[in-house]
This record gives C-alpha cells, sequence and structure tokens, in this order.
C-alpha cells in the first residue's frame, strides 16, 4: 500500500509591497532604537522610500514629513532614504529641516530586502499600512493622511 500526503504552507505575508496585501516587513536599528514593522501591527504607519538623485521622491518625502510633524493623529512614519552616501543622507535632512526620528538609511535595516520586496523597479513610493498589516494606499494624499 502507497500513501502519498501532501501539504503547503501558505504565508500571508506578501513578497512585495502591493495594494491591499500584507507588507512585507523590515526592521530598521538605530543605536539603541528598534523600529518594526511587525510590532506596529495595530497602528496606521506611514512608510517612505526617497533619494537624493530622485527630485520627486525628495520632495514627496518633505511633504510627507510637513503632514505628519503639522497633524494631530497618530500615524507612525517611517522614511526610508536609499542612498549610499550616508554623509550626503545627513546633509540633506538639515538642508530640508526633516525631522530625524522618522529618517531612517537604508544602512540601518537590519532585516528585510528593500530593493525587492518595496522598490522592485516601481519607482520610490509612500506606503500607508493600516492596522491589520496591509497596504491600504499608495502614494496617499494629505487628506487620506489626515482622515487616519
Amino acid at each position: 500500500m502507497f500513501l502519498l500526503f501532501l501539504t503547503s504552507s501558505v504565508s500571508t505575508e506578501s513578497t512585495e509591497a502591493t495594494l491591499n496585501k500584507t507588507a512585507p516587513l523590515f526592521k530598521l536599528v538605530r543605536g539603541n532604537k528598534t523600529i518594526d514593522l511587525q510590532r506596529l501591527r495595530g497602528e496606521y504607519v506611514l512608510v517612505n522610500f526617497w533619494s537624493v538623485e530622485d527630485a520627486q521622491s525628495r520632495i514627496n518625502n518633505v511633504r510627507y514629513d510637513r503632514i505628519v510633524k503639522n497633524s494631530n493623529n497618530e500615524l507612525n512614519f517611517i522614511s526610508i532614504n536609499i542612498d549610499t552616501d550616508y554623509q550626503l543622507y545627513s546633509q540633506i535632512l538639515e538642508i530640508d529641516k526633516l525631522e530625524k526620528r522618522n529618517q531612517y538609511n537604508h544602512s540601518e535595516i537590519v532585516y528585510g530586502k528593500i530593493n525587492s520586496e518595496w522598490l522592485n523597479e516601481r519607482g520610490y513610493k509612500a506606503y500607508l499600512i493600516n492596522p491589520k498589516g496591509e497596504i491600504e494606499k499608495i502614494n496617499p494624499n494629505e487628506n487620506q493622511l489626515k482622515e487616519k
């Protein structure tokens, strides 16, 4: 007698950032502070990617920084710069007067695959993640963020 059992495992985690799907996880570490996307489940999170070389993404980063800074809601903001020149990144934070506690450089990522899971040739975007961990909006506008 020959028995064959087939099993499969279905992951609810998405392998790339897709609208209405669970956001890929990542973890950032700066000094003794760790930002873990998994631990932010239950809250709204805006994750933004930008580069000094991409003018529109830099403009969007400044805009999102100002929106979050001036809002009364509990929106978590994580902005990730993908540039390899950390010194230039640091200078841009000063020039653009960005809230440093929300700004990270890709070198601070200790878990996750930013290029393949989040950027993946789609350009630099912002992702609004709902409390269930799903991507609710891509490049949300100010009104959409103020509702959260």
